[in-house]
C-alpha cells in the first residue's frame, strides 16, 4: 500500500506542476497527505515540521516553473528527486539546481556532437557534389545517356549528393564493364573455331543463347541503396561460354552410355542389388570392382540393416560386354575405401568396418597363367 501511495506521489508531482508561480493552496491533496504522514509526534514541533516541507515543496515548483527545461526532461528530474530523497523537499530544493546543471551540460556535449556530424556530413556532401561535376566530364558515355542516370540519382536521393556519387560511379563502371565484355567476347567468339562453325551454319539455338549472355549474364549491378557492390567478373562468363562450346561439341562428339553387363551376386544372397563405395580400377585390359554396402534383406526406410561385402571381380571386356573371369572373397568386408590404380596394382587404402582392418592397405593384382 505504501509503494501505491509513492507512485501516487510521483504522479502528482509530474501532472499538477509546472503551473505556477505555485502556492501552499496549490499543494496537490495526495502530496499533502504524504507529508503530514511522514512526520510523527504531536504538537507545535510537528506542525513546523509539515510547514516546513510544504514551504520547500512549494520553492521546488517554483524553481521547476522558473527554469528553461522541456517539461517532460523536468517531470524526469523531479521524478529522479523524489525517489532519491522521498517527502525530504528542503534536500530536494538544495539538490535541484545542481539536476539542472548537470542536464544543460549533458545537452550541451549531445547538442555538440550533433553539430559536428552533422558539419562532417555536410562537409562529405558538398565534397560529392564536386565530384560528381567532375564525373560529367570523364563518364564516357553520351551525354544523354549520363544525363538520365543523373536525373535518376537525384529524384533516387535528393540532396545526398555521397548517395548520388555512388549510384553515377555504378552506372559508369557497368557501363564500361558491359562495353569491355562485348569486345572481348568478340574477339573470343571469332579466336573459337566452334563458335565460326555454328555461326556459319546459323544456328539459331546458338544465336539466342549468345544474345540471353550478352543482355544478361554480361550484367553488372551496383546496389546503392545500401552502399553494396556484386559484380559478375569477364572471367566467369568467358568460363560460361567455354563451358556452352563444350557443350555443343558433343554434337559431333557424343559420350554414350550403354549397359555392358551385370555383377553376380555376392556370396549367401540372391541378386546384387548394387552397391556403394567400391574398391574399383583397371589393370592392363581388366577391370576389377569389389566390396562396397547395400541394404540386400530391406531398404534402410523400412528398418534394413547396412551390410559391407567381401567380394571382389574380376572381368574383361569381350564382344557382348565385361566378362567375369572369376569372383572371389576377401578375408574381411571392405567398402568407402580410398582406390589407386597404377597400371599394374590396385591400392585400396582402409575401407574396412572392422575396427582392426579399417587402416588395412589392401593391393591388388592379376596374376594370368599361360
Amino acid at each position: 500500500m505504501k509503494k501505491w501511495g509513492i507512485l501516487v506521489l510521483m504522479m502528482s508531482i509530474a501532472l499538477h506542476g509546472f503551473a505556477g508561480p505555485f502556492t501552499v493552496k496549490d499543494i496537490p491533496r495526495d502530496v499533502e497527505r504524504e507529508i503530514f504522514n511522514h512526520f510523527s509526534g504531536s504538537g507545535k514541533e510537528r506542525r513546523q515540521e509539515v510547514e516546513d516541507a510544504k514551504e520547500a515543496y512549494v520553492r521546488l515548483q517554483n524553481k521547476a516553473y522558473d527554469s528553461d527545461i522541456p517539461k517532460e526532461d523536468l517531470e524526469i528530474i523531479i521524478v529522479r528527486l523524489h525517489q532519491m530523497y522521498g517527502t525530504n523537499f528542503q534536500k530536494q530544493v538544495g539538490e535541484f539546481d545542481r539536476e539542472v546543471a548537470q542536464y544543460k551540460d549533458m545537452v550541451r556535449r549531445v547538442e555538440e556532437k550533433v553539430r559536428l556530424e552533422t558539419q562532417k556530413t555536410e562537409l562529405e556532401n558538398q565534397k560529392a557534389k564536386k565530384e560528381i561535376e567532375e564525373l560529367s566530364f570523364r563518364h564516357g558515355m553520351s551525354k544523354e545517356v549520363f544525363q538520365a542516370i543523373l536525373e535518376k540519382a537525384e529524384e533516387k536521393y535528393p540532396k545526398d549528393f555521397v548517395a548520388q556519387k555512388y549510384f553515377l560511379e555504378g552506372a559508369i563502371e557497368f557501363s564500361t564493364l558491359k562495353n569491355k565484355m562485348k569486345t572481348e567476347v568478340g574477339v573470343f567468339i571469332k579466336n573459337r573455331l566452334l563458335f565460326s562453325y555454328f555461326i556459319k551454319k546459323k544456328c539459331s539455338i546458338f544465336k539466342k543463347l549468345v544474345d540471353i549472355l550478352l543482355q544478361n549474364v554480361l550484367y553488372t549491378k551496383y546496389v546503392h541503396e545500401n552502399i553494396f557492390r556484386k559484380e559478375i567478373h569477364m572471367k566467369k562468363l568467358l568460363s560460361i561460354l567455354f563451358l556452352t562450346c563444350s557443350c555443343f561439341s558433343f554434337a559431333e562428339h557424343r559420350i554414350s552410355w550403354e549397359a555392358v553387363g551385370a555383377l553376380p551376386a555376392q556370396k549367401s544372397y540372391d541378386k546384387n542389388i548394387g552397391t556403394a563405395g567400391l574398391l574399383q580400377g583397371m589393370i592392363d585390359d581388366y577391370v576389377i570392382v569389389g566390396g562396397g554396402a547395400n541394404f540386400p534383406i530391406k531398404p534402410l526406410t523400412e528398418g534394413g540393416s547396412k551390410v559391407t561385402h567381401k567380394d571382389i571381380y574380376l572381368l574383361k571386356e569381350s564382344k557382348n560386354g565385361l566378362k567375369l573371369l572369376e569372383q572371389i572373397q576377401w578375408n574381411t568386408p571392405i567398402g568407402y575405401g580410398a582406390s589407386v590404380s597404377t597400371g599394374k596394382e590396385i591400392y585400396y587404402l582402409g575401407g574396412s568396418p572392422e575396427a582392426a582392418h579399417n587402416k588395412d592397405v589392401l593391393k591388388v593384382s592379376v596374376k594370368t597363367e599361360k
